[in-house]
């Protein structure tokens, strides 16, 4: 799949914005970690679907979890508990589960199930096998998932491709301002979500285009000066006009470029997120 664009980091981009802003940006007063939601805004505005699937566990406490700053949709969330059984056998059927990169050459010890596939780009497969050993005071760790509840507003907030769950009335779950809330005082839940697009150092990535840029560079400049009029001293009210009209100016074309037949690229992006989806959720089952 191949766009019009580039792809450049947030700090490349408020390199820019900076120079634009110098004085400011001399007096401190610039706030690089404020403007990414600004940036979020802007991509999911444009249509440009350049988000990656990530994971995360958050912790409840006092019935809310804050939100990650970058989530866009929500692929799945379930709540967590862990808990343990002791002198069990576990409950996947097997007294104790090896993986190898060689096939087991002691089959009075181990029963040997099979090589299951590669695990890594090297073509480096495993076995798995059942080794026996005693369950006599063994205590065995479980951690199981639980569905919630969603509510309303937080069907909108799922991936188009995602089975919200929306099936366990005892434990729900809320948006309320910009974190969750639950049902249940604490506890910890697994959140899969659609995130930023960030290079293999972590830096977020932007799409960059001369028909984009400005209006990226416009909505983070409003953003700063905005910051500004509501918290500082700072007579700035005429420049944050001047921008927002500049911004408005810019939004317009790049919605304009945004969807043309040239880079509308919308389904081949849906396509390929609801099969990265499948693979990691349930090819494992068929």
């Amino acid at each position: 799949m191949s766009l019009p664009w580039k792809y450049i980091r947030l700090d490349e981009l408020m390199s820019s914005v900076k120079s634009d802003l110098s004085l400011y940006d001399d007096s401190g007063m610039i706030d690089e970690d404020r403007v990414l939601k600004v940036i979020a805004a802007c991509n999911e505005k444009l249509g440009q679907r350049i988000y990656k699937s990530r994971e995360c566990k958050l912790q409840v406490r006092d019935y809310i979890a804050d939100i990650p700053n970058d989530l866009y949709k929500i692929e799945n969330i379930l709540a967590t508990q862990v808990y343990t059984k002791h002198n069990h056998t576990p409950d996947f059927g097997a007294q104790q589960v090896d993986f190898a990169y060689e096939k087991p050459k002691d089959p009075e010890r181990i029963i040997t199930y099979g090589q299951m596939g590669c695990v890594d780009t090297c073509n480096q497969c495993y076995w798995i096998t059942d080794r026996k050993t005693p369950i006599v005071n063994q205590t065995f760790v479980y951690e199981k998932f639980i569905p919630l509840q969603l509510s309303n507003s937080l069907y909108g907030k799922c991936a188009e491709y995602a089975p919200c769950s929306n099936t366990s009335k005892d434990y729900t779950i809320d948006l309320d301002n910009d974190t969750f809330k639950f049902s249940f005082k604490e506890g910890e839940i697994y959140l899969c979500y659609l995130g930023n697009l960030v290079d293999e150092d972590g830096n977020l990535l932007i799409p960059f285009h001369p028909k984009l840029n400005d209006y990226y560079e416009y909505a983070v400049k409003e953003k700063i000066l905005e910051d500004m009029y509501l918290n500082s001293e700072a007579d700035v009210i005429q420049k944050l006009q001047y921008t927002n009209a500049k911004k408005r100016e810019a939004y317009a074309i790049a919605w304009d470029f945004a969807n043309t037949r040239e880079v509308n690229e919308w389904s081949k992006i849906q396509k390929k997120l609801q099969t990265e989806y499948y693979n990691k959720w349930y090819k494992m089952y068929n």
